[in-house]
């Protein structure tokens, strides 16, 4: 019976182990098919917006070489950081969390898609 019990917490273990992997992977689904267009996870190479390399836990508004709009700069003055709560609210509604800027996306608003593109973002992004 004990036994059962250990096999049990081990397929559990395991089993939330592969979960958080695939999050990441359904994540980099999100990131490809909504984000990409867009921005490049390459250092430096830019396009329409910045490159996301090292954004995670960087100051917003800060990847060199990248012009940003006035609504970025005013965040950026505030010394604000691209940590969980703050991607979390800028995925969700980009134009909620920074009036005024440019990005025509509209963000996502479904709270499991949004969670997996955060797990791929602190995973690869960092």
């Amino acid at each position: 019976m004990k036994a059962a019990g250990y096999f049990a917490g081990l397929a559990l273990l395991f089993g939330a182990s592969g979960a958080q992997a695939s999050d990441a992977v359904r994540g980099e689904e999100v990131f490809l098919s909504q984000c990409a267009a867009c921005h490049s996870t390459e250092e430096g190479r830019h396009r329409s917006g910045p490159s996301l390399h090292g954004i995670w836990g960087a100051p917003i508004g800060a990847a060199d070489g990248f012009r940003y709009s006035n609504a970025f700069r005013e965040k950026h003055q505030t010394g604000a950081v691209w940590d969980e709560q703050a991607m979390d609210a800028f995925v969700e509604r980009p134009r909620r969390f920074i009036k005024k800027n440019r990005m025509a996306y509209r963000g996502v608003r479904d709270e499991a898609q949004r969670a997996d593109l955060l797990a791929f973002m602190r995973e690869q992004l960092q």
